[in-house]
């Protein structure tokens, strides 16, 4: 199956190019707080990890995680006694339940500054899996959640080659049908000249009578950050989004086929002038730059790609091997050479042919132009025109921002199905807009975010637009301090919320029913109004929250709150 490109363009009737912006509201919000016990394990960064990866990866971690398959009513977090606690609103007293303990993971050993966060995933509305962030992860039966019964272990232990190695789960999916458990796990490795790569881990569990068993590992690799995982439906196929391409470096259910480097034709094309030799050598479509290995000494070249070699060789000149660089384009190598001598060369490596010649334009002008000293008559042509002056050029001046790229891989081919270019737009947040489905993307396109749902209907794939927040991009980007970025389902508020101290609520667009509002410069009737509240809590340190159509849940370090969402606040 070819790689489809697809394209999305907001719905033009979600958006509203009317929208008079958000109005403060002093209204009070009603809450339920209940203070910890035992207070929250959370996460921090060593002086070793100092890249943006990891500080996404920890210190942005959200430390409450939600039931989808319980109507996104209960949420879940982790204490310092590795406890897993539940907390929810009681329909009947409409207050905030002390946090019950539905299941203990073990302590191997006193968390570390570095350790990966306790993360916890709800796979269906049987089975959820969790991770110590140290090395051992857990599938655990979550039984009749309206009793708030304790889970049970059914499976413990290390799941990579290095037990040591801590991680975070990213996303969780069991397929019924196949009897499959499909966990996708994440984590961060300095990987020589590239820096940090992000490294995922597909991993497979069968259920059989008595247990479970790990019967498929599948490996996949990034450089930088990884800002959306998630698993399909079928478990066939995985969701990502990254600034640069996600490739499998392991797959023990469908082994990965080398793409020849080159299929036909010459393995090497190059040009030179007079100071400078260029050679492009053609790689696979999906070639990565930390595959690639490119030394050049004052004589010699060798270019190796997946530890296979390329291209070696001896110049039949000299270069300044100071001077060398090379880039990834596309498909393409491009290695530039300096010459140490200035002579022209009739062969790039001596005694090998497998390469051609180009010439290019401005060698031939300079050819040309040596020759006419030898000519009977020689034009002079004086220059014309305006010289371009470089010095006013910054680097402001040029785009920096990298694309992101939205992928949809197969476990199957281990080649992406369907991509879709993002921009330089990051995705700002991921909500759930209903139970049934991945979340959501929330991406800004201009001053609004709209909130994209990867579909895949058993036949074709489709992102399509559902809903737009409100010049929410606008408001976000103005919110120096953002920890959190979030919406409920029904879109009804989005929120920002700070580290510590400050919560940001943007009620959408509602009717007003009970007064009658006008434009002050127009005179023109407001049908419509949005609103902007603000809840205060007194510097105190916000490790998680969650948007419900209802409730909106903050946790701190040692206590947790219910917001009410009702429009009137007649109940919480």
């Amino acid at each position: 199956m070819s790689l489809k490109t697809l394209e999305i363009a907001p719905n033009r009737l979600l958006m509203d190019s009317n929208f008079d912006g958000y109005k403060l509201s002093l209204k009070p919000i009603k809450q339920s707080r209940k203070s910890l016990q035992v207070p929250v394990e959370k996460t921090c960064v060593n002086p070793s990890q100092y890249s943006i990866v990891h500080v996404k990866l920890l210190s942005l971690h959200n430390h409450l995680c939600v039931d989808q398959f319980d109507g996104f009513s209960s949420v879940y977090f982790v204490d310092k006694q590795l406890t897993i606690q539940k907390v929810y609103v009681d329909a009947g007293t409409n207050e905030l339940v002390d946090p019950v303990a539905v299941y203990t993971m073990s302590k191997p050993r006193e968390r570390l500054s570095g350790d990966y966060g306790v993360t916890l995933r709800f796979a269906s509305a049987d089975y959820c899996v969790a991770s110590d962030g140290i090395g051992t992860f857990y599938i655990l039966a979550t039984k009749d959640k309206r009793d708030d019964d304790q889970f049970d272990t059914l499976f413990s232990g290390h799941v990579l080659s290095n037990e040591s190695q801590g991680f975070v789960v990213s996303d969780a999916s069991f397929n019924d049908a196949k009897q499959e458990l499909h966990v996708l796990l994440l984590h961060v490795q300095e990987h020589g000249t590239d820096g940090f790569i992000s490294i995922i881990h597909w991993i497979t569990f069968k259920k059989t009578q008595k247990d479970w068993h790990q019967v498929a590992l599948r490996q996949l690799k990034t450089k930088g950050e990884v800002q959306y995982l998630q698993l399909e439906s079928d478990c066939d196929h995985l969701y990502v989004v990254s600034e640069n391409l996600v490739v499998f470096a392991l797959n023990s259910e469908h082994p990965i086929e080398e793409t020849p480097l080159a299929s036909s034709g010459k393995l090497y094309h190059w040009s030179q002038d007079t100071d400078e030799i260029t050679v492009k050598i053609p790689l696979p479509e999906t070639a990565q730059k930390n595959l690639l290995k490119v030394s050049c000494g004052g004589s010699e070249l060798n270019v190796e790609y997946n530890s296979l070699r390329v291209l070696s060789g001896t110049f039949q000149g000299s270069v300044d091997s100071a001077l060398t660089t090379w880039s990834l384009k596309g498909d393409l190598l491009e290695i530039q050479l300096a010459k140490a001598d200035k002579e022209y060369w009739t062969q790039l490596l001596a005694g090998y042919d497998e390469g051609e010649q180009d010439l290019s334009p401005s060698y031939v002008d300079e050819v040309h132009n040596r020759l006419q000293g030898f000519t009977s008559k020689q034009e002079e042509t004086p220059q014309r025109g305006t010289t371009f002056n470089s010095q006013p050029i910054e680097e402001c001046d040029f785009e920096t921002d990298k694309a992101e790229t939205f992928q949809r891989i197969s476990g199957v081919t281990n080649k992406p199905t369907h991509q879709v270019h993002l921009g330089s737009h990051h995705v700002l947040l991921s909500p759930f807009l209903d139970s049934q489905s991945v979340p959501a993307l929330g991406i800004r396109h201009d001053v609004d975010v709209c909130l994209w749902q990867p579909t895949w209907n058993g036949q074709d794939f489709t992102c399509q637009h559902q809903g737009t927040l409100l010049a929410f991009g606008y408001v976000q980007a103005s919110k120096t301090n953002r920890k959190f970025l979030t919406c409920s389902q029904n879109l009804d508020y989005a929120v920002v919320s700070e580290s510590a101290g400050h919560i940001f609520i943007y009620r959408q667009n509602r009717p007003l029913l009970t007064t009658e509002l006008r434009q002050r410069s127009t005179g023109r009737r407001v049908k419509r109004v949005a609103e902007q509240q603000v809840i205060n809590l007194s510097n105190e340190s916000i490790l998680g929250i969650f948007a419900g159509d209802s409730h909106l849940f903050v946790l701190g370090e040692d206590f947790v709150t219910a917001f009410s969402m009702n429009v009137n606040n007649d109940a919480l």
